[in-house]
């Protein structure tokens, strides 16, 4: 029996594959690579015109430049490295800019627990409560 294959369901995948990728090589080099980057960057606007036509070309692009543009600021301000742009703006060029807005949503809450955690381990989250007790 033949089947036949879902392009979208290869996009989303290579999607995934990337993102973990990049939190690895983040997290294990301090780096997220122009190499991968580039080439997805491309790659989510291509699935965006399979999928939408001319108005996901466009989607893509808004996407990317709201992701890379937000992330811009704080890369200017000194908070994050410019792989963390380039990052951003594939993500937007994979989902648009509603995407976009949410895993900026989301990916704040997660950064606020993790600090807050670290800031616990470290015995800096209210340092003179804990003297005290």
């Amino acid at each position: 029996m033949l089947y036949q294959i879902n392009i979208y369901a290869v996009f989303v995948s290579l999607f995934f594959l990337f993102l973990i990728y990049c939190a690895y090589s983040d997290y294990r080099y301090g780096k997220i690579y122009n190499w991968v980057t580039y080439p997805y960057f491309f790659l989510g606007i291509v699935f965006n015109i399979l999928k939408y036509g001319k108005l996901g070309f466009y989607s893509s692009l808004l996407g990317a430049f709201a992701g890379g543009g937000i992330f811009f600021i704080f890369y200017i301000l000194g908070g994050l490295g410019a792989g963390d742009v380039k990052l951003m703006a594939v993500i937007g060029a994979f989902g648009g800019l509603k995407f976009v807005l949410w895993t900026l949503y989301y990916s704040s809450i997660v950064g606020f627990i993790v600090g807050i955690v670290i800031l616990k381990i470290n015995g800096l989250l209210f340092p003179g409560l804990e003297k005290s007790i």
